[in-house]
């Protein structure tokens, strides 16, 4: 392996640390581990709740400096999977942990200061190196651990994280119970924030119409006073979104266009939802070309 060798060729007299960091998205419980495969040494620690984590690798990393410099190591390579709180080190700069990044450098300074060397590599996760894999292992097992054992404050990026990540779940729940808006929710149940990224104002309202199934077919202009029936002149039945982008006899030429023009991009998904859900540009301009053939796309 090419990590292995690279290791070997450069740093093989150096004791190898690995450090890892792991957490469940659903609780918001964190832990970390450090392991000096060489010497059989594993530490795992079970940390505060929600913290992210960014901020756990970094704990991680300082166990291991500080276990560095406690044990008198002389050649120490720190390798981690986080190329982040790596990056932070070489730039003595943290946007959002610059105290536990100074606690860190704080301890690889004494190290350097008693004659001493430590060197810190990036390692690709889940990979098979062993070391790395140990880490990883041996971080997760410490989630079932119901005491925590490092008491630390969440920082401000943590707590809006925490706040959007409850007002997202209340927001959710209210979607999922609402009345109004279900023809929105059969094509988005998420709700997260969906961009209409098609770069044409008016096509990005054309397909926000057609989400939320307001716009001037039969079926809204009866609701709102303007059409007698609200059904389709040709099929006899409500003209709706639904009908006129899938069923709608009337379009069956432009349809079988579009379809055919779907396929060639390699999407499969016909149906309302697969069609309006998309971030796919290329499929939205196929959508767009069917609803201005049609001549749908004033109508909306």
């Amino acid at each position: 392996m090419v990590f292995n060798n690279r290791i070997a060729e450069k740093y093989n007299d150096y004791t190898q640390v690995y450090t890892d960091a792991a957490k469940e998205p659903e609780t918001e419980v964190t832990g970390l581990s450090v392991v000096v495969p060489s010497k059989g040494i594993g530490i795992n620690r079970r940390t505060s709740n929600m913290l992210g984590v960014y901020t756990v690798e970094m704990l991680a990393i300082l166990i291991a400096v500080q276990w560095v410099e406690k044990t008198g190591q002389h050649k120490v390579l720190v390798c981690s999977d986080s190329s982040s709180v790596l990056a932070s080190i070489r730039s003595f700069y943290s946007k959002s942990r610059q105290d536990i990044l100074y606690e860190v450098l704080q301890s690889v300074t004494r190290i350097f200061n008693q004659g001493r060397q430590i060197q810190f590599v990036w390692v690709p996760g889940h990979v098979g190196i062993r070391g790395n894999e140990l880490a990883d292992k041996l971080a997760k097992t410490i989630l079932s651990k119901g005491n925590i054992e490092m008491q630390v404050s969440i920082s401000k990026a943590e707590v809006k994280s925490v706040i959007w990540k409850t007002v997202n779940q209340m927001w959710q729940e209210r979607w999922d119970r609402e009345g109004k808006g279900r023809q929105l929710y059969q094509i988005q149940r998420d709700v997260k924030c969906t961009v209409i990224g098609s770069g044409n104002s008016r096509e990005e309202t054309v397909i926000s119409r057609l989400r939320l199934g307001h716009c001037l077919l039969n079926k809204t202009l009866k609701l709102i006073g303007k059409h007698d029936t609200g059904s389709c002149e040709v099929c006899k039945e409500e003209e709706s979104v639904e009908h006129v982008v899938l069923r709608c006899s009337r379009y069956d030429v432009q349809r079988e266009l579009m379809r055919n023009k779907l396929r060639e991009i390699e999407v499969q998904d016909m149906t309302l939802k697969g069609l309006l859900s998309t971030q796919h540009r290329a499929q939205t301009r196929i959508l767009m070309g069917f609803l201005r053939d049609t001549g749908v796309y004033n109508r909306v």
